[in-house]
């Protein structure tokens, strides 16, 4: 008897070692597509141009911190198009940027 509760004990730790995995796994994949997201050319240039904007500073204030994008960016060589959404915060408010932008001959240009 005592040796079928070992096996169930075993049984169990294992169990609990797959299911953090898994969690730990998707954690992981979740983390590396925002993380490729952030660190992707429209976002920066979205980035880079609501920090040059007047109107927008007006607005939020300095300095400006954004969060995580979301949305697509696909890319075919030279050749590519995005749409994303990331949210700006500054000491006078906050704010949403929903951005457009297209690649030809591999520069990216905001729509």
């Amino acid at each position: 008897m005592e040796a079928f509760r070992a096996t169930q004990r075993r049984w169990a730790w294992w169990g609990l070692a797959a299911l953090l995995l898994f969690v730990l796994f998707f954690v992981g994949i979740f983390a590396a597509v925002f993380a490729t997201m952030k660190n992707s050319e429209p976002y920066k240039l979205g980035v880079h141009v609501l920090g040059a904007n007047e109107h927008a500073i007006a607005l939020l204030g300095q300095p400006v911190s954004t969060g995580l994008p979301s949305g697509s960016v696909q890319t075919a060589g030279p050749s590519g198009e995005a749409d994303l959404s990331f949210s700006a915060e500054g000491p006078k408010g906050e704010g949403t940027v929903h951005l457009h932008a297209t690649r030809s001959l591999g520069q990216w240009q905001l729509d």
